[in-house]
């Protein structure tokens, strides 16, 4: 008997934990990786180079962080929604803020960012959102 009340909690707590998962998630920082596409300064193409800008996706905020670790220039940020078409633009001087609080909807889908540096080097990554 008392090892099937133990087997019941069990099986209770395995239905119930992709639901709290799926909460903590939402509330926890999800990094997206950043990778060039394009760097305008030829020179610098066979060395190896460090990313100056980091992204972060927070969920129960809809908010995406963007941390620029030099002084870039203006960064131009696009953002997209592939599933819904959704588009936002964002342009800001690296030189006067690093970090970059945005804005977007919640809607599930695949979000394409990416960052245009003023000396033409790009940046991109994806978020998934379900």
């Amino acid at each position: 008997m008392k090892t099937k009340i133990i087997l019941i909690l069990q099986v209770i707590l395995l239905l119930l934990s992709p639901f709290s998962s799926k909460a903590d998630e939402q509330d926890a920082e999800k990094v997206i990786p950043l990778h060039m596409v394009f760097n305008a300064n030829e020179r610098n193409n066979r060395n190896l180079i460090l990313n100056p800008i980091e992204c972060c996706y927070y969920g129960s905020m809809n908010l995406i962080r963007t941390i620029v670790c030099n002084n870039l220039g203006k960064v131009i940020i696009e953002i997209n929604n592939t599933t819904t078409g959704e588009n936002w633009n964002y342009i800001f001087d690296s030189s006067s803020e690093s970090i970059v609080t945005l804005p977007i909807s919640s809607t599930d889908g695949l979000y394409n960012i990416t960052y245009t540096t003023e000396s033409g080097c790009i940046y991109a990554g994806t978020l998934i959102i379900e």
